[in-house]
């Protein structure tokens, strides 16, 4: 049959996840700098 939406959402959902995730990892780790950087002032 070809891919039908039931198919589909899940591997969107996977990616949304993995860009939230990777989003929040950049995150954390510039918040880590700025308090680095803030605590060399």
């Amino acid at each position: 049959m070809g891919t039908s939406p039931f198919d589909i959402i899940p591997l969107l959902i996977r990616e949304v996840d993995a860009a939230t995730v990777c989003r929040l990892q950049t995150v954390r780790q510039y918040r880590v700098k700025l308090i680095a950087w803030a605590s060399d002032e």
